[in-house]
């Protein structure tokens, strides 16, 4: 069973969320995962193209928050 979509909260580094979970998406599907402070250096060191991170504003909360999308490589195409 293979899913479209994955979205974790920052238990790891990106490239360690994405060898624990890439397995599960479709070969189109797409990481999506919570972190704090902007992942300059864990992009830096992931090799995946296809990666947007987007800064969150939540109400009430003055810490950094982003969400860093992956979209999987597809290997047919």
């Amino acid at each position: 069973f293979l899913f479209d979509t994955i979205i974790t909260r920052a238990f790891g580094s990106l490239s360690d969320v994405w060898e624990r979970t890439q397995h599960l998406l479709q070969p189109d599907g797409e990481l999506l995962m919570m972190k704090g402070q902007y992942p300059k250096q864990e992009l830096t060191n992931f090799s995946e193209q296809n990666i947007t991170t987007y800064e969150l504003k939540v109400p009430y909360l003055e810490e950094k928050r982003h969400l860093t999308c992956v979209k999987k490589r597809n290997e047919h195409g």
